[in-house]
């Protein structure tokens, strides 16, 4: 619950300018049964991390980025019923509305090129004072 534990330091980001964006409820949980949850599960996990989010910042997040750029297209087909002006879903390089079975999702994904924490070579992590 790193929101309810610092929503100062949120608050704090998006009065310096920072976009404040969505990644989930439980990121452990996304990652490891997304592709097994059932919409409602998902849809359970969003509203309430949308809602914490938008408590916090006094205004719904504008993104989401999934955990571990892992999607279904039921996650996508929930994810649609947000205000989310874009959603980075993905690794690529460019941006693009996903096309599943001929349906055109909405939100727009952008996708990244940079690891995440846990893909990084434990010597390349360095932590200042250690």
């Amino acid at each position: 619950m790193i929101g309810k534990r610092c929503p100062g330091s949120i608050r704090r980001a998006a009065a310096a300018g920072h976009e404040i964006g969505l990644h989930a409820w439980d990121h452990h949980r996304w990652q490891m049964k997304i592709g097994t949850m059932r919409r409602e599960a998902i849809a359970a996990d969003i509203r309430k991390a949308f809602g914490l989010m938008e408590e916090i910042l006094g205004e719904p997040p504008q993104c989401f980025a999934t955990p571990a750029w892992r999607v279904t297209p039921e996650a996508l087909d929930v994810l649609e019923t947000f205000p989310f002006r874009y959603e980075s879903d993905c690794r690529g390089h460019s941006i693009f509305r996903p096309d599943i079975a001929g349906k055109i999702h909405e939100h727009v994904q952008v996708p990244t090129t940079l690891p995440t924490y846990d893909e990084m070579k434990p010597a390349m992590v360095k932590f200042p004072g250690r």
